[in-house]
């Protein structure tokens, strides 16, 4: 047997000897063909004797891990008003008596110093349920009973591109980016990212959000077949992100910002955009004024981009209008199945 054979010997043995040890005893590597090495303490020829401390030694980074995300998860739940009732113990290592020793004695009992919670700590019984399934069968509850999940973290924060109003304290903060004059109202501006949802945002199952703009429709614009279509470049982010981000180029946005493939796209039709008003000329082109809302829907894992706009072509009660029944809404839908990641703050 090679030096190398040998390790890989004593490690695949060890983790099999360690999860039978419950905290006190002495126990033994049996490897076979290995000699007595007294000067090591082997006084046996093929066994390695081990101590507790060797095993406890070996349970520590887990066990700390372990209690870092009871530590959080209990610390959230009080914060919440919530009391824990039961910790369960799932998995292989669940099933090690010096383990759930461990948690117990710094979890359950009597409610003295925090993190204790007075809250038994148990694992599955193997008459009710094997605890290998237990894991298993905890994701597909979550999965059937979405009522449970109580908030969200998200992993993708998306923004749209939007023209902002250049001023000295604009310009101030976006020194370099280039400047873009828009043909409707002749007034400079330049292009940065509005996010309607940005990384590490906690947000419920069932949710939206809203961001209001305007724009003016050029009637040389117009698609063929008349009216028009309105389209929000659309970029999404995995990291965290300034408020406002410039948008270098459409394609190439820069700062951790990528453009996603295509834009968002709404049809704006002729009898749609009758009651829209003129608001000037340029050219030989007429300019309508149009105020509208996009807004970012999520309802589970389905992503849902809206469009509200008033009939008008502007807002009657200003910015956040959009909740007017009579308004004209338009819905385009983006699948986002693992986009998110489930947190552990769910009704009792």
């Amino acid at each position: 047997m090679t030096a190398e054979e040998l390790e890989k010997t004593i490690e695949n043995r060890f983790e099999i000897v360690k999860s039978r040890f419950s905290g006190t005893e002495k126990l033994y590597l049996h490897v076979p063909n290995l000699p007595v090495i007294s000067q090591l303490g082997m006084t046996e020829k093929e066994k390695i004797p081990l101590q507790p401390w060797v095993f406890k030694q070996a349970f520590d980074k887990s066990l700390k891990a372990i209690f870092s995300m009871l530590d959080q998860a209990i610390g959230e739940a009080a914060e919440r008003g919530v009391q824990v009732s039961e910790i369960l113990l799932v998995g292989g290592g669940s099933q090690n008596e010096y383990v759930l020793h461990r948690i117990r004695d710094r979890y359950d009992g009597e409610v003295t110093n925090p993190p204790r919670t007075g809250a038994p700590v148990s694992r599955p019984s193997h008459s009710r349920i094997g605890w290998s399934t237990t894991v298993a069968e905890g994701a597909l509850v979550l999965l059937a009973e979405k009522n449970l999940i109580r908030e969200r973290i998200i992993r993708r924060g998306y923004c749209v591109a939007i023209h902002k109003e250049l001023t000295k304290a604009v310009r101030a903060l976006y020194p370099r980016i280039k400047t873009y004059r828009s043909p409707q109202d002749k007034v400079e501006r330049i292009r940065v990212g509005r996010f309607l949802i940005k990384v590490e945002d906690r947000v419920a199952w069932h949710h939206e959000e809203w961001q209001s703009y305007w724009r003016g429709l050029m009637s040389n614009e117009q698609d063929p077949d008349g009216g028009w279509t309105i389209e929000e470049n659309l970029f999404y982010c995995d990291g965290p992100s300034r408020c406002d981000p410039p948008i270098r180029s459409l394609e190439n946005p820069g700062g951790g910002i990528y453009a996603m493939r295509n834009p968002i796209s709404f049809k704006v039709s002729t009898e749609e955009a009758n009651g829209f008003t003129k608001v000037s000329r340029v050219g030989k082109n007429t300019v309508f004024h149009m105020d509208y809302a996009i807004g970012l829907c999520l309802d589970g894992d389905e992503l849902a981009f809206k469009m509200v706009f008033p009939r008008t072509g502007f807002w009657s009660t200003g910015p956040g209008g959009q909740y007017d029944p009579d308004h004209i809404r338009k819905t385009g839908k983006y699948d986002l199945n693992g986009v998110f990641s489930l947190v552990n703050s769910i009704t009792g």
